[in-house]
């Protein structure tokens, strides 16, 4: 039996995201819920990442990695296993087919 394909990602079109940094700190403002989070360096890689275009949990590791030039492990999957939904819930990305 084939596994069905891993859900891809995106933020959701309709509202914007504004960015501020500091250091390895970022605070992101999402006009659509008009709530604003502050997240560490690979979070906010991985939401910039899922703003320019869709990617399932695999794809979006992989471009985290290479673009922080950091290692593609098993800690860096999880936290990105973990985030992903809780941005989510947060309204910051969709689940797309």
């Amino acid at each position: 039996m084939l596994s069905p394909k891993p859900p891809r990602w995106k933020v959701p079109s309709g509202f914007s995201l504004h960015w501020q940094s500091w250091d390895d700190e970022f605070v992101v403002y999402n006009s659509g819920s008009g709530d604003t989070h502050l997240l560490d360096v690979v979070a906010a890689e991985a939401l910039q990442s899922l703003e320019r275009e869709s990617a399932n949990l695999l794809e979006l590791a992989r471009k985290v990695a290479a673009s922080l030039e950091i290692k593609l492990d098993d800690k860096l999957s999880a936290y990105l296993e973990r985030l992903v939904p809780d941005f989510h819930r947060l309204g910051l990305v969709e689940r797309i087919k």
